[in-house]
């Protein structure tokens, strides 16, 4: 919902990531109003032109994601991997396959079942401002959300290169993993208590 308030502050309410650009320009619409005769350069958006990702036009996505790929061969990352790391990271996926390159042991999944490896840890840590374990598995990569158990099982070897990257003592390792699990067993109970749809 788009309001006009007091003073003429204009208010986006609601909305969703996946949506944000169509609000945006909904909004920038409403600015618009106000100036009768805006100039032509406020009325020639650009960004619909615009990917996301970092790319600039098809032909980087083409170009770059090729290249990101052949890499990625070359150190042995799988194709779901990849697939996952160019979605999830647009061409800030090079960066994470240069992790691997640079220390092969992080190209290990972090749960089985997903595509998520241990080398997108110190990209989140370095690029992304995470500063906890839980911030790490559940919102920066979801793993939390997506698989309870696994990710309980992965977190102490994710803890252990948090340790090393944001120079956490034992006891910050250890309640980290404590603020996880008691997350983790709040999302496990929580979802137990839902009585199923199919009746059985």
């Amino acid at each position: 919902m788009i309001v006009e308030g007091p003073a003429g502050v204009i208010t986006l309410v609601g909305g969703k990531l996946t949506n944000y650009r169509i609000m945006a320009g909904q909004v920038i619409e409403k600015v618009l109003e106000k100036f009768p005769q805006p100039t032509a350069a406020l009325r020639q958006s650009k960004t619909r032109r615009l990917m996301l990702g970092g790319w600039s036009d098809r032909n980087d996505f083409l170009t770059t994601t090729a290249d990101i790929a052949a890499k990625a061969r070359r150190v042995s990352i799988e194709p779901a991997t990849v697939d996952h790391l160019i979605a999830s990271y647009g061409k800030d996926a090079q960066l994470i396959v240069d992790i691997v390159e640079n220390k092969p042991s992080l190209n290990q999944r972090i749960c089985p079942d997903f595509p998520n490896i241990l080398a997108e840890v110190p990209f989140c840590v370095l690029n992304e401002m995470a500063v906890s374990l839980e911030d790490l598995l559940f919102r920066r990569m979801r793993l939390a959300a997506l698989h309870q158990s696994q990710c309980l099982e992965a977190a102490p070897k994710v803890a252990q290169l948090m340790q090393g990257l944001l120079s956490w003592d034992d006891a910050r390792t250890a309640l980290e993993l404590a603020a996880l699990e008691k997350s983790l067993n709040e999302h496990i109970s929580s979802f137990s208590a839902v009585p199923s749809l199919t009746g059985g």
